[in-house]
C-alpha cells in the first residue's frame, strides 16, 4: 500500500531551469539522499530509454497530439507502437505511485504545462485513482520569467529544435503575452489553491541557484550537508555564433520533412554546436519593443493575480564576432559533424565572407578566418588568401 500523502508536480515553465532541477534529482540514484522524496524514473518500453525529465512520458501519455509531439517524431515509431508506449507510461505512473515508500512524490516536466485542461485533469485523475486516501495533497509548482528574457531564450530553443532564427522569431511573436496567462489559468483550474508560482530571476540570484531555490520553495531537505548546488546547471544558452550556423543548417537541411525526421539529420545533432563559444545571442531593439508591447497584458495579469512584477528593461544588441576562440571551437566540432552539415557550414561561411559593395567584393576577415581554419586547402581560401 502506498504511503504517499503529497504530490508535487513541477510544470516548468519552459526555459526556467527545469533541466538543472531534473539533473539534481537524477543523481539521487547515486547516493544523494533527499528527505522523504520519491522521484520516479520512466522507461520507454520500445527502446529502453530512461526518462528523468518526465515531460515526454506524461505529455505523450495524456496528450491527444502525441503523434506530432516533437520527441515522438524523433523516435520514428508508428501509431500502434506509440499507443502501446503511452499505455506503458500510464501503467508505470500508477505502479510507482502505489509502490512508493516515501511520503512525497515529485514529478518534473515542463511539457506538462502544455496539456489542455481536460488532459491535465485526466493526468491528475490517474494520480488520485492510484492512491487510496482522501488526505492526499496535490500541488503544482511553476517558475515564470521576464517576457523579454523568456522570448530570447525560446528563440534559441526553437533553433535547437529545427527552426531558423527568422522563423523562430516569427513563430514566437504571436504567443507573446498569451502563453503564460493561458497556462496559469489552466493550472489554477485544475490545481486550485495548490498552484504555487515563483520568479525565475529570484531563483537564479539565490545562493545555490535554481536547484537550491526549488528545494527551499518546496520544503525539500537534503540530508548531505556538503552538496554544491552550483554544479547542477545544464541546458546553457548557445552563443550567437553557434546559433547562426545551426540556423543555416536548419534552413538548408530541415530537421523534419513532411512531419518526419530528415534522413540527413539526427535528432540530437544540434548539441555539438553548444561547444562553440562566442557572444551572447540577442535580438534587435525593434523586436524587443514588440515583445514588451505584446506582453503588457501578461505583465498586468502576473501583478494583479500573483503579485509578480517585471520592469521594462532592454538587452544590448549584438552580432556574431567569430573570435579566435570561436573559430578554434568550430574546428574541434567540424569533423564530428556529418558530411552534409559540414558542407552547409562551409558554404555559409564562404558566402558571409563576400560582402557586396559598390566597390566590388570584399572579404569579411573574421568569416574568412573561420573558412580558412576548417578547410585551409579549399580553392576559395587559396584564391583570396592575403
Amino acid at each position: 500500500m502506498s504511503v504517499v500523502s503529497k504530490i508535487i508536480v513541477h510544470c516548468g515553465f519552459h526555459k526556467t531551469g527545469s533541466s538543472s532541477i531534473q539533473q539534481f534529482f537524477r543523481l539521487t540514484d547515486s547516493g544523494l539522499d533527499i528527505d522523504g522524496i520519491f522521484y520516479p524514473v520512466f522507461i520507454n518500453p520500445l527502446n529502453g530509454s530512461k526518462y528523468y525529465n518526465h515531460s515526454a512520458p506524461i505529455f505523450s501519455a495524456y496528450s491527444g497530439k502525441f503523434e506530432s509531439y516533437h520527441i515522438n517524431l524523433k523516435l520514428k515509431f508508428g501509431l500502434i507502437e506509440l499507443e502501446s508506449m503511452n499505455y506503458e507510461f500510464r501503467k508505470q505512473l500508477r505502479e510507482q505511485l502505489q509502490q512508493s515508500s516515501m511520503p512525497t512524490f515529485l514529478l518534473s516536466g515542463e511539457d506538462i504545462s502544455m496539456l489542455s485542461q481536460i488532459e491535465l485533469e485526466e493526468f491528475v485523475g490517474t494520480i488520485k485513482e492510484s492512491i487510496a486516501t482522501t488526505a492526499l495533497e496535490i500541488q503544482a509548482f511553476v517558475y515564470v520569467r521576464s517576457p523579454l528574457n523568456l522570448y530570447v531564450s525560446e528563440i534559441q530553443q526553437s533553433v535547437k529544435g529545427g527552426l531558423t532564427i527568422e522563423d523562430a522569431i516569427e513563430n514566437r511573436q504571436p504567443l507573446l503575452g498569451r502563453a503564460v496567462p493561458g497556462k496559469l489559468n489552466i493550472l489554477r483550474q485544475v490545481f486550485g489553491s495548490g498552484l504555487r508560482i515563483a520568479r525565475f530571476e529570484d531563483a537564479v540570484s539565490c545562493k545555490g541557484g535554481v536547484v537550491k531555490h526549488f528545494l527551499d520553495e518546496n520544503k525539500i531537505s537534503v540530508l548531505r550537508p556538503d552538496v554544491d548546488f552550483s554544479e547542477y546547471r545544464v541546458n546553457e544558452s548557445f552563443s550567437y555564433e553557434a546559433l547562426e550556423l545551426l540556423s543555416e543548417v536548419n534552413r538548408e537541411l530541415p530537421l523534419f520533412i513532411d512531419g518526419k525526421l530528415n534522413d540527413k539529420r539526427e535528432g540530437t545533432d544540434f548539441r555539438l554546436f553548444g561547444n562553440v563559444s562566442g557572444v551572447k545571442f540577442s535580438i534587435s531593439r525593434k523586436h524587443q519593443d514588440v515583445c514588451w508591447s505584446k506582453s503588457s497584458g501578461c505583465l498586468k495579469y502576473l501583478e494583479d493575480e500573483f503579485g509578480i512584477t517585471y520592469s521594462f528593461e532592454g538587452i544590448d544588441e549584438a552580432s556574431p564576432e567569430w573570435s579566435d576562440q570561436s573559430i578554434r571551437d568550430l574546428v574541434l566540432i567540424y569533423k564530428k559533424l556529418s558530411k552534409d552539415i559540414r558542407k552547409v557550414i562551409f558554404n555559409y561561411l564562404k558566402k558571409k565572407c563576400m560582402n557586396c559593395t559598390e566597390n566590388g567584393e570584399e572579404i569579411s576577415a573574421r568569416y574568412f578566418m573561420a573558412v580558412k581554419a576548417i578547410k585551409p586547402e579549399s580553392h576559395f581560401v587559396k584564391k583570396y588568401a592575403l
